[in-house]
């Protein structure tokens, strides 16, 4: 099915999807610095259960038209 799929589409795709799980701690660091006004730094540490998906999709030629945005399927 899929390389029927494959030679009838125009666009070339390449696709990855993976989940992860753990038990952890998950760490996180920001800064924000503006000259005379802000110097705020921030840093965060969660510990738990973590759960994580991922898409990463490749188009080698995307057909005119098909314009995605940005934060589609995702929370942003």
């Amino acid at each position: 099915m899929a390389a029927n799929l494959r030679n009838m589409s125009p666009v070339h795709l390449v696709a990855a999807e993976t989940k992860n799980a753990f038990n952890g701690t998950w760490g996180m660091e920001s800064r924000w610095h503006e000259i005379f006004t802000k110097d705020i730094e921030s840093r965060q540490i969660f510990t738990g259960k973590f759960e994580a998906e991922k898409t990463i999709k490749f188009h080698e030629a995307p057909v005119k038209g098909d314009a995605h945005k940005g934060c589609e399927g995702i929370d942003c």
